[in-house]
């Protein structure tokens, strides 16, 4: 019906997404846990006495729990053949169905994850001695990434999301708050956290700020 062929294009635009996005920085992984969540959530909301909501709603869940998982592998069978179409370097070819992955490209990812860790002398990266861990990132956020007025908003509106997520059981901010919590967990805690690294989650920010700015003046 609708709501299936619905479902499957969703799954398609995610593996899409996830595809395109490693392909242009493997540390684009977070976006790799959208359909994993969608899944959870799905499968939460079948499971009524988890009394899981949606926008303060109990709606139903269509289809089995097998077209979930069909959907889930879809996404990943999508995300490998853009990736490898999009990342040809990433393998060793020379045909399209040659998947193993390419030496050179390998030890170049490697030497990064090195320069990151802090564990290569590399001069740019220098100005990060002495940085204490999620605490830097988190003040260039306030300070310069997005500006104390949004990071304020942002932050007031993550914070009162995760309540409404643990005491009204509300998974509309599941995605987002799982988004912004992977990647500023994974960049956070690294050597080397330059601003750019974490402006995959601003978009992410802006919305919850967008959203708690409204129920602000609806309130």
């Amino acid at each position: 019906d609708h709501s299936q062929r619905a479902l499957v294009g969703l799954f398609l635009a995610i593996g899409l997404c996830v595809g395109l996005g490693l392909a242009s920085k493997v540390t684009a992984w977070p976006l790799a846990l959208a359909p994993i969540v969608v899944v959870g959530i799905r499968w939460g909301m079948r499971w009524r006495r988890l009394g899981l909501v949606w926008q303060t709603k109990r709606p139903a869940i269509g289809g089995h729990w097998t077209t979930d998982v069909a959907c889930l592998a879809l996404s990943g069978v999508v995300s490998l053949l853009v990736f490898r179409i999009v990342q040809p370097y990433a393998f060793t070819g020379p045909h399209f169905w040659d998947l193993a992955l390419n030496p050179q490209w390998k030890a170049d990812i490697l030497q990064q994850l090195k320069f990151q860790n802090g564990d290569a002398a590399y001069p740019p990266f220098i100005q990060f001695a002495g940085q204490t861990p999620y605490l830097t990132p988190l003040r260039n956020i306030l300070l310069w990434g997005l500006g104390p007025g949004i990071s304020a908003a942002a932050g007031i509106s993550l914070l009162v999301a995760t309540v409404l997520m643990f005491r009204r059981r509300e998974t509309a901010f599941v995605l987002p708050i799982v988004f912004v919590a992977a990647i500023f967990a994974f960049q956070g805690g690294r050597f080397v956290a330059f601003m750019r690294y974490f402006a995959p989650m601003y978009p992410v920010l802006c919305l919850m700020a967008g959203w708690g700015l409204v129920e602000l003046w609806r309130w």
